[in-house]
């Protein structure tokens, strides 16, 4: 078997390159949501830690979220290398024992369940996420520590597949323990640093309630190289420039239709969406409800002025020219927001909507950068039931700028004189069943402020510079019939352009077409393992899917992987000496399947670790394209290397 792992259990040349590329951009993934000035630290000192994620910080998702990566830099050892000095030992090793016969306990449990249901372990661990135990609550020795005013305390959350979220305690809200360790810590250092090291969002009014609490970050999850992220931040060698990517509550009882959602009505089988288009900030401003922190909100550690230079109207297209000038005391990035009010008409509307946004330079204090942004408004027509198209409805549509969705002043304005249909459809099929939907409750007009806006950057839309596009409908498709009966088609001549994939396709036999349908099924029963999970490729073990070759037509074996933080590939298994694999090694979450004792002479170790980067949900809070792309092409290359 031609294989593409490596064979050498040493950390490879990729490794290391894509760990100092990924500290070096995932600053930008951290929000800074409170901050009395404490951060960032001058330099490193004595530091007092506390929490799960200090030593057990999560790098990521579970399940197909999950990145085997050779090691993982937790918080604690990111702060020593960045030569701080960590002062409660005591305290973090009982965590350590506790958390120990948790996972003990957890494992005992989930090998009775898989018994009693005669499944594999791994499947009864995956329908039941471990959680973390209770937090010991730190006591007054272990908070009285000489020379040491300055505390992290790092409130951590699993998140990933199989399991919603829940409106209990040690889930969206602070288990009671976390929630009195903050006030204990906020009342015995003079510092008191909160890291969120989650990747959702969680309920925050017992932390930013409290007295003495000075810095609020949510780190997210930042990848195997995380610790060392959180260091570079906490001292300012990286600039937290992240903004939230969604709206954050002041309860849970803010969000619309809370009470149906999964376990809260004791329905997880069925879930109606009656909150309709009113998501995130579109329902919050909607409906007048001010949240703790707004989508798009954060700090950084300096100030920014945005002021408006000119604007735009190209046909459907406009742009926006605003100055980004740093009033602040260090470097940093602004993230300039536009938002667009289209006006009340027929079809319901939200207050605005997100039309484009752009990030700007690393600027130094007083220095200005002129961003310009575009957006078209043809992305903004609605769909009209009764018409069976997408309408740009007239009336003035009002473009917002600002920091925030909750923090923006009116800009400029375009006018259509009559409604515009942008593209014309079908009504195919009707709802299955009738529930009422959320409906804008009209407390603010959607043309607020535009009579603010300076009468030059007042527009009016041409509407023949929209032109309305009929989508085709195909109500039979069409057999593939071979049209090259002569020629003796493959692969190579698609990539060449002398044939199309149809015509390709018309040629092959019915089990040819199955067969790259289907892929490589089979592969579990090839070891004799009891899951198919993590093993539907033989050639790259651990890879999600695997398409054999066809040697005849020239088409390849095509392997795809799970990991939306990186590549989830098997990181160590084994093949004998003719090549063929020998089953063990496979892993999800703390299940890992074990290698036979006897393995056979001249047997060959193969690895496959790869880089985790920062999950999804960071990586938008960057708010920088850019940034994200220079992380794809990270996990491109272990694409390559690997084979996938």
């Amino acid at each position: 078997m031609d294989y593409h792992a490596t064979v050498t259990p040493e950390e490879t040349g990729f490794e290391i390159r894509h760990k100092e590329e990924v500290r070096k951009l995932a600053g930008e993934c951290v929000v800074v949501l409170e901050n009395d000035g404490v951060l960032p630290l001058e330099e490193p000192c004595k530091v007092a830690l506390f929490g799960h994620g200090v030593r057990h910080t999560v790098k990521g998702g579970t399940g197909s979220g999950d990145v085997y990566s050779r090691s993982v830099t937790n918080i604690e050892q990111g702060l020593k290398n960045a030569g701080f000095t960590v002062c409660t030992d005591t305290w973090l090793d009982k965590y350590d024992k506790v958390l120990e016969q948790h996972r003990a306990e957890y494992r005992q449990r989930c090998v009775k369940k898989a018994e009693e249901l005669g499944i594999a372990t791994s499947m009864v661990m995956i329908s039941n996420p471990i959680g973390n135990p209770a937090l010991p609550v730190p006591t007054e020795a272990e908070t009285d520590i000489e020379d040491c005013d300055t505390c992290i305390f790092v409130i951590s959350r699993d998140s990933g597949e199989f399991s919603d979220r829940k409106y209990v305690r040690g889930d969206y809200l602070l288990s009671e323990q976390e929630a009195e360790t903050v006030k204990i810590l906020a009342r015995m250092f003079s510092r008191t640093i909160i890291l969120l090291n989650v990747g959702g969002v969680i309920d925050t009014e017992e932390i930013v309630r409290v007295e003495g609490v000075n810095a609020l970050l949510n780190i997210s999850q930042l990848g195997n190289i995380g610790g060392d992220v959180v260091a570079d931040v906490l001292l300012g060698k990286t600039d937290p420039s992240g903004r939230l990517a969604d709206t954050w509550a002041r309860s849970y009882e803010q969000y619309p239709c809370w009470q149906d959602f999964s376990h809260n009505n004791g329905n997880t089988d069925d879930e109606y969406y009656a909150e309709g288009i009113y998501i995130g900030y579109r329902y919050f401003d909607t409906f007048g409800i001010t949240p703790r922190f707004h989508f798009g909100y954060g700090l950084g550690y300096t100030d920014f002025e945005i002021e408006p230079v000119d604007a735009e109207l190209k046909g459907s297209e406009v742009t926006v020219k605003c100055s980004v000038r740093n009033i602040g005391k260090r470097s940093g990035k602004e993230t300039v927001q536009v938002y667009l009010s289209s006006p009340s008409g027929r079809i319901d509307k939200p207050f605005k909507e997100l039309a484009a946004y752009k990030k700007s330079a690393l600027l130094a204090p007083g220095q200005t950068e002129v961003l310009s942004i575009t957006f078209d408004l043809v992305n903004f027509a609605s769909y009209s039931p009764d018409d069976a198209a997408m309408l740009l409805e007239k009336g003035i549509y009002v473009v917002r700028v600002g920091h925030n969705a909750g923090d923006t002043e009116p800009f400029c304005s375009v006018e259509i004189k009559d409604d515009i249909k942008t593209v014309q459809m079908r009504n195919l099929f009707a709802p299955d069943s009738e529930f009422e939907e959320l409906k804008n409750p009209g407390l603010r007009e959607n043309s607020e402020g535009s009579d603010l806006i300076p009468k030059d950057l007042r527009f009016v839309l041409d509407p023949s510079s929209v032109p309305c596009r009929n989508v085709d409908y195909t109500d039979e498709r069409p057999a593939v019939e071979d049209s090259r009966k002569d020629e003796f088609l493959t692969f190579d001549d698609v990539l060449s352009g002398k044939a199309t994939p149809a015509e390709l396709a018309a040629q092959m036999s019915v089990k040819e077409l199955a067969t790259l349908c289907v892929g490589a099924y089979d592969s579990a029963a090839e070891l004799n393992a009891v899951s198919a999970v993590g093993c539907a490729s033989l050639v790259v073990p651990g890879a999600a899917a695997e398409s054999p070759e066809i040697p005849s037509r020239k088409i390849p074996r095509t392997i795809l992987a799970d990991g939306p933080a990186g590549l989830r590939l098997q990181p160590h298994f084994m093949a004998d000496k003719d090549g063929k694999r020998i089953a063990g090694g496979e892993m999800l979450g703390e299940f890992v399947n074990p290698f036979p004792e006897n393995i056979p002479e001249g047997a060959v170790d193969y690895y496959q670790y790869c880089t985790a980067i920062p999950i999804a949900t960071a990586l938008a809070q960057t708010w920088n394209p850019g940034l994200i792309e220079a992380f794809g092409r990270i996990v491109g290359e272990e694409m390559k290397e690997f084979g996938v």
